[in-house]
């Protein structure tokens, strides 16, 4: 990993790399404009939380339909649901 050391555009992946019932790990890349050089990465897991209890919790259908855009080409639904 190199650090942008000047102003301009970066391209930046964002995808969901895996998924469970109720949490989705989600990946980031940014690289130089030209997708030569990358500059950072990392990954970041949501839950989510059932408001009264803070337990973990299914995601809603409409969680979902939210997240499919950004699925990666290897996600598949957890059992029990379908997109």
């Amino acid at each position: 990993l190199l650090p942008i050391t000047s102003t301009g555009t970066v391209a930046v992946h964002f995808w969901v790399e895996r998924v469970s019932v109720s949490k989705a790990t989600y990946r980031f890349e940014i690289l130089s404009d030209d997708l030569a050089t990358k500059h950072a990465e990392g990954t970041r897991t949501i839950v989510n939380l059932d408001p009264h209890t803070l337990r973990s919790a299914p995601m809603s259908a409409q969680m979902w339909a939210t997240a499919r855009p950004l699925l990666g080409p290897d996600v598949t639904p957890p059992p029990g649901v379908t997109w």
